[in-house]
């Protein structure tokens, strides 16, 4: 073969596709399914979740769908609740046991269909019972912070740089309070303690 063949033969001649192609081309996001879930529909105590198009994966315990709306309420275990995402809407689930416990996040059991699977919110938007938020206020430095807090609050430092737990919860229902409202409900009580005192 004379050398100007030589040269054009590495330009003719058919070329295999690179090893990444196929890759590439199986990275396209896959139509999400939401998990069959059949419990009794009640519109009037059914929260709608707006959750990410795809859940992430758990070892043993189902997908994990993220919450990435604010709810209309407070969710936690008992709330019967529905998933939404895209256009897309799943049956009714409720939320049952706690799986797992981050800094920033709180992942439930989803109950109600054939399959097992797991809401994860945060901490926020959670309505924590007793055990919970104490188990989450003592143990706040031992617990993981990944995954890092939803984009609603990462610009927040008090969240993100904190030497204890920068969430604070109600005794009583359960209900997470903003750091805010605790601070005026505590002033009002110290001002309407002190006029009393006057009398």
């Amino acid at each position: 073969m004379s050398p100007e063949d030589r040269r054009a033969w590495q330009y003719n001649r058919a070329r295999s596709p690179k090893p990444w192609h196929q890759l590439v081309l199986n990275l396209a996001p896959p139509t999400h399914a939401f998990p069959l879930l059949q419990l009794t529909p009640d519109p009037a105590n059914t929260t709608e979740v707006v959750v990410g198009g795809r859940p992430a994966k758990s070892l043993g315990n189902g997908p994990i769908w993220t919450v990435m709306e604010r709810p209309a309420v407070h969710i936690g275990s008992g709330h019967l609740i529905t998933l939404k995402a895209d256009g897309s809407q799943s049956g009714v689930g409720r939320l049952t046991v706690m799986t797992d416990l981050r800094r920033h996040w709180i992942t439930w059991k989803i109950e109600g269909g054939p399959t097992t699977c797991n809401l994860r919110v945060p901490i926020p938007w959670a309505r924590l019972s007793s055990s919970e938020s104490d188990r989450h206020t003592q143990e706040y430095r031992l617990l993981k912070s990944l995954p890092p807090p939803h984009y609603s609050f990462i610009i927040d430092p008090d969240i993100l740089y904190p030497n204890e737990s920068p969430y604070e919860f109600e005794g009583g229902d359960d209900v997470l309070l903003p750091p805010e409202s605790n601070k005026e409900s505590e002033a009002c009580d110290t001002k309407d303690s002190s006029e009393q005192g006057g009398f």
